[in-house]
């Protein structure tokens, strides 16, 4: 309402509820329980245990264009460099669509790469990912299809650890 009186734009229903979905998250990664001390210490890499591979993956988002940008590193337990990429995604609505988006492509990329035995190790630094892949129940939000796909790609693998690093170990 405050647009068309002051601007005179009207916002759409849909961009009210992806501002409000950009808040939310904003709100929630700044007041997150935290269950450990926090330390002024950096987080640096550390290697996966002997026969995993580690996948580190990240987002970014740049609003202006709506577009994305997805990058996908594996290392090995010595932290060699064994395959990786780095992809640009149009349409994107939101910083959380984007580490979604990145979250699946990671696991997509994974089972393309046929890793031997299956025991990945996947390190993301958006702990409302992670929370959403982790709840048990099925998500009926306007992320909920690729939270579910998620969900479902992570049970190819045997094994899997999925843990939340702070943005300088990613």
């Amino acid at each position: 309402m405050n647009d068309l009186i002051w601007k005179g734009t009207q916002t759409t229903p849909r961009e009210v509820f992806l501002r409000v979905e950009e808040w939310l998250a904003s709100y929630h990664q700044c007041h997150k329980v935290r269950k450990e001390p926090r330390t002024n210490s950096l987080q640096s890499w550390n290697a996966p245990p002997p026969t995993w591979v580690k996948c580190n993956f990240d987002g970014a988002w740049v609003k202006s264009a709506q577009k994305g940008r997805v990058g996908v590193v594996f290392r090995n337990q010595e932290g060699e460099f064994m395959a990786g990429l780095s992809v640009q995604i149009a349409h994107v609505a939101s910083p959380l669509q984007v580490e979604l988006l990145v979250a699946r492509r990671a696991l997509l990329f994974a089972n393309e790469l046929i890793l031997d035995g299956g025991l990945v190790c996947f390190e993301e630094d958006s702990a409302i990912v992670l929370a959403a892949i982790k709840r048990q129940e099925e998500d009926v939000s306007t992320m909920g299809p690729i939270i579910n796909d998620i969900r479902r790609l992570l049970l190819s693998f045997p094994k899997v650890r999925a843990f939340h690093v702070q943005r300088e170990a990613n």
